[in-house]
């Protein structure tokens, strides 16, 4: 016999929904009741073929049923099942069968099973037996047992109960405690858009006690929101009271100080009974965040900006492939490839097989050693430029892991450089051979001078001792005897005979130190100068020279040469001192460069204009052309001549009026 109606019986109604698909799905006509009252009214207005209760229901529960369903005439012979998950015990199932149930179905239980149980008992109908007449005897023996197994149930239910409550009260202390001091803010809106309830972290974030917007309507919000984020919150407060939830919001406050801050706001419907009755929602301060991801973006793009403008090609590849995976401007300027053709390829889809195996082998070798890897020079064959010469240097930038998770690379363009060097380079080369060349001919033309010097010297020196002595006789004899004008004659030749003199010394000095052998040693030049005082002291006459000299160090050189430096550089101080004024003459040591003595001769004569410090030293120069400064120049030729072969250097600095001052340099 197929069942076709059946009357379900339980207080829960998503039992009840469980079980009527469950019924339905086998092609079953389901009626639902939620107690035992309920379920005898709808089963004597409406018989079933089978009747599957609950036993813990209120009002009336299911052991009741089953005595009241099998002493009613018209329901007693339609088959009672039991079908519970609160009365699991042998003898509960007992006292249920002998209220003259059929079965006694624990849940939960297999769909197919639980069909194929309620079927049978339907089939087995005639052959089970009922509890006609037979319930259990005495009316008080049957409430005594089911009291027994309701206390007993209700028992267990109120430790159950008690043990939920307690839960319930950790739950809820819990609860408050979290609400309390969560940093997040948590806040209820009812139906009516009237806020419930809000956490104490609103103060800390925002500024406002809690109790300034409890019971104030949404509307109100409109004092700690901006208005864009107002009118957002608006919107989706709507869509939260329709059954939608609403995850990560970002939304503008302005705190009670004025200042705005960002927070991430999330809500969802709070439901009961199917309906929504409010909304909790959560609002998480971000501000930091934002102002980090702000900053961020504020770096990347100023480092986008930098990578972008830079002059140089910048490119990244990925350490696992070696493709490309960013290019600047420089790049596809260089490389005459925009970065559409450049990025997610590799080397060899540009560029020859050598150049991109040569490439490749630098991009492992960073990866490789996790170091920065310099390639001085490297040829990279270009869209539209030809070949050019690049300088690259390459480098790893590293995981949290410490391996390679991708390569920079920075390429400048060294093309003209390496030209323009090599120009100079050829450049140089021609100027050193010019110089080489210059310098052999001024070589040759300085001994061909010292040879002429040497020779004329030599050939005007007896004549002039001649016209000297003479001229020194004849004024003495006929000094007296001779007019005034006679007198001044015989004066110029006497003065004449002797700056000839002076001029050929000089000449001899000159051949002489330029044709001299060098005999270096260690000189104390505070010995040396000290005798070229004493020997110009002596023979400087009437004179007044004030010295200033400080110690000197030993220097390495030759003794005559060195000597005759002096000299010059004394006698010229004084020669260019007015003759009415005392000369000062300065003599010290600076700090040279490394192995170097630096030395200075400084007077307080007329000096000289800067503009002409270029011919000072040069051979026969004379800057001062009057008759009171005389002079060959010869003297300082001299000088830098011995200097420089001391392997030194000599200069001088000068202002017209405020005196000079020579330097020269020594190997120490």
């Amino acid at each position: 016999m197929m069942i076709t109606r059946v009357l379900i019986v339980d207080d829960n109604s998503t039992n009840l929904y469980m079980l009527e698909s469950l019924l339905k799905g086998y092609g079953l006509e389901v009626t639902s009741a939620e107690n035992g009252k309920d379920a005898l009214n709808k089963a004597r207005l409406n018989p079933p073929d089978l009747i599957v209760s609950d036993i813990l229901m209120p009002v009336m529960d299911g052991y009741t049923l089953c005595r009241q369903w099998k002493s009613d005439e018209q329901l007693k012979h339609i088959p009672f099942v039991f079908y519970t998950a609160t009365y699991t015990e042998p003898k509960d199932e007992a006292f249920a069968l002998s209220l003259g149930a059929e079965r006694f179905i624990l849940k939960p239980q297999e769909p197919d099973i639980c069909i194929k149980i309620l079927k049978e008992v339907l089939e087995k109908n005639d052959a089970v037996k009922r509890a006609e007449t037979k319930p259990l005897g005495e009316e008080m023996e049957f409430f005594r047992r089911h009291n027994e197994v309701l206390f007993k149930k209700l028992e267990k239910k109120m430790v159950d109960l008690e043990t939920a409550n307690k839960e319930i009260k950790i739950l809820e202390e819990r609860y408050r405690l979290s609400f309390e001091n969560v940093t997040d803010v948590i806040y209820t809106i009812d139906t009516d858009l009237n806020i419930l309830s809000i956490s104490p972290s609103l103060e800390r974030v925002l500024g406002y006690k809690p109790q300034d917007l409890i019971g104030r309507p949404v509307t109100d919000l409109k004092d700690i929101l901006a208005p864009e984020s107002f009118e957002q919150a608006v919107a989706d407060i709507g869509l939260i009271l329709k059954g939608e939830t609403i995850t990560a919001t970002i939304y503008r406050f302005i705190a009670k100080d004025g200042i705005i801050k960002h927070g991430e706001v999330s809500g969802s419907p709070v439901m009961r009974d199917g309906k929504v009755i409010g909304m909790i929602s959560v609002a998480r301060d971000i501000t930091k965040r934002k102002r980090a991801e702000e900053e961020m973006r504020r770096t990347n793009t100023f480092l986008d900006s930098i990578i972008e403008n830079i002059p140089d090609m910048l490119f990244m590849k990925d350490a696992k492939d070696l493709r490309f995976i960013r290019f600047n401007k420089a790049g596809e300027d260089l490389l005459g490839y925009s970065r559409d053709d450049l990025l997610r390829k590799n080397d060899y889809d540009f560029f020859p097989k050598e150049q991109a195996d040569f490439f490749t082998e630098k991009d492992r070798e960073v990866l490789r050693r996790k170091e920065v890897v310099d390639i001085p020079e490297e040829s990279v064959q270009t869209r539209n430029k030809g070949e050019r010469t690049l300088h690259t240097k390459k480098v790893p930038i590293l995981g949290v892991n410490g391996e390679p998770e991708y390569l920079l690379g920075i390429s400048e363009d060294i093309t003209e450089r390496k030209q323009a060097e090599e120009d100079i380079r050829k450049l140089n080369a021609e100027l050193e051979q010019r110089v080489a060349d210059r310098t052999a001919q001024l070589e040759a033309a300085n001994k061909e001078l010292e040879a002429f010097s040497y020779s004329v010297s030599h050939d005007l020196k007896s004549p002039l001792q001649h016209i000297t002595g003479y001229a020194e006789l004849l004024n003495k004899r006929a000094y007296e005897a001779i007019d005034e004008k006679s007198r001044q004659y015989l004066k110029i030749i006497t003065d004449s005979a002797i700056r000839m003199g002076k001029l050929i010394e000089d000449l001899l000095s000159f051949s002489r130190m330029g044709r001299a052998e060098m005999m270096k040693s260690k000189i104390n030049l505070d010995i040396l100068v000290k005798e070229v005082i004493r020997d110009f002291e002596a023979q400087a006459g009437k004179r007044k020279v004030v010295w200033k000299t400080e110690k000197l160090p030993e220097v390495h050189g030759d003794t005559v040469m060195l000597r005759q430096v002096f000299i010059n550089l004394i006698s010229n101080a004084c020669k260019f001192t007015e003759k009415r004024r005392e000369a000062v003459i300065e003599i010290g040591s600076t700090c040279g460069e490394k192995g170097e003595v630096c030395v200075y001769v400084k007077d307080n004569g007329i000096g000289f204009d800067m503009k002409y410090v270029d011919k000072l030293f040069g051979t026969f120069q004379r800057l001062h052309g009057t008759d009171e400064y005389e002079g060959t120049g010869i003297g300082l030729a001299n000088v830098r001549r011995i200097i420089h072969r001391h392997g030194g250097r000599v200069w001088a600095e000068g202002k017209v009026g405020e005196g000079a001052t020579f330097f020269f340099t020594l190997s120490a």
